[in-house]
C-alpha cells in the first residue's frame, strides 16, 4: 500500500508553540480528568458556552449542561487506565486552533444506570471494554469572560468502525494501515507532555 495514503506516525502541530503546549495541556488535563472522574478538573478546561457532543452520541449545551453529564457519570462507569491518542494533530491559526486525533477510551460500567445510552454496548462491572474512538475538538483564546486563555468550546467524539472493518473506497482496515499510528500517547495525569 502507498504510505503516502497514511498519516504521519508523529504528532502534526502548526502554529506558535507557546499556543500548541496550552491546548495540549487543556486537551491532556480534560483526558486525565475522565479517568479521574473529577468534576472541576473537566470543568476547568471548557468555555462556559461550550458544545459536546459526548461518546454517547448526545448534544450537551453549555458547561451547565456538561458537568450534568459528569456528575452521571460519576460512578456510573469506571475507567481502569488511562485513555491513549494517536494521529494527534493540532492547527493554530491567531486566536482559533483544531485538534484531532484517534483513540482508545478505557470504560466499564460501575453503577445500575452504567453507560445509560444504546450506542455502546459496554460490560458489566468490573469488566472493560477498550473504546475506539475519534475525536475533533476547537479552542479559542477565549475563557468566555473576556480573558485571553486558551479553553475548548467544543469537543466532539464518536465511536470508530471495528478495528477489522474494510474501509470503503480502498478495502484496507484499521490493524492493516497499522493501527495506532506511530504509538499511542497515554493522557496520564503525572506524566509531563513529550516534546513533539
Amino acid at each position: 500500500m502507498p504510505t503516502e495514503l497514511y498519516p504521519s506516525d508523529q504528532p502534526r502541530f502548526t502554529g506558535p508553540a507557546e499556543d500548541i503546549e496550552e491546548i495540549r495541556k487543556a486537551h491532556r488535563d480534560w483526558w486525565a480528568a475522565n479517568f479521574t472522574q473529577e468534576v472541576a478538573r473537566a470543568r476547568r478546561n471548557f468555555a462556559p458556552d461550550t458544545l459536546m457532543f459526548n461518546l454517547n452520541g448526545h448534544t450537551y449545551y453549555g458547561l451547565g449542561e456538561m458537568v450534568r453529564c459528569w456528575n452521571y457519570y460519576t460512578g456510573a462507569i469506571g475507567h481502569p487506565d488511562y485513555s491513549q491518542l494517536w494521529d494527534y494533530r493540532i492547527h493554530v491559526e491567531g486566536d482559533l486552533a483544531y485538534l484531532t486525533c484517534e483513540g482508545f477510551f478505557p470504560v466499564h460500567a460501575d453503577g445500575e444506570e452504567g453507560w445509560g445510552a444504546s450506542n455502546l454496548d459496554l460490560d458489566g462491572p468490573g469488566e472493560g471494554t477498550w473504546v475506539r474512538f475519534r475525536e475533533t475538538s476547537i479552542a479559542r483564546r477565549d475563557d468566555g469572560e473576556g480573558n485571553r486563555v486558551w479553553k475548548l468550546w467544543h469537543f466532539h467524539c464518536s465511536p470508530a468502525a471495528p478495528a477489522d472493518e474494510e474501509r470503503p473506497g480502498f478495502g484496507d482496515t484499521w490493524t492493516g494501515r497499522g493501527g495506532a499510528r506511530g504509538g499511542a500517547v497515554r493522557q496520564t495525569p503525572e506524566q509531563p507532555l513529550e516534546d513533539a
